[in-house]
């Protein structure tokens, strides 16, 4: 399993911070991973009325002009 944490720092490069986390997320009732049981809405969906958008991954031109 991996410990990646965010690493706080903007960057292109990919892998190129050496931030970990002192122990596994292994908390499967509050955790960032859930089981079933404990899902963050019980649909599936983490944005039912939207959607979840990596902003590096969006060019400028087609931005929203507001977050939500």
């Amino acid at each position: 399993m991996l410990r990646a944490a965010p690493g706080g720092k903007r960057t292109t490069i990919a892998f190129s911070q050496e931030k970990y986390s002192d122990s596994l997320d292994l908390d499967r009732e509050r955790g960032c991973i859930r089981d079933v049981p404990h899902a963050h809405s019980k649909d599936g969906s983490l944005c039912p009325d939207g959607c979840i958008v990596k902003a590096a991954g969006v060019p400028t031109a087609q931005a929203p002009t507001r977050a939500r």
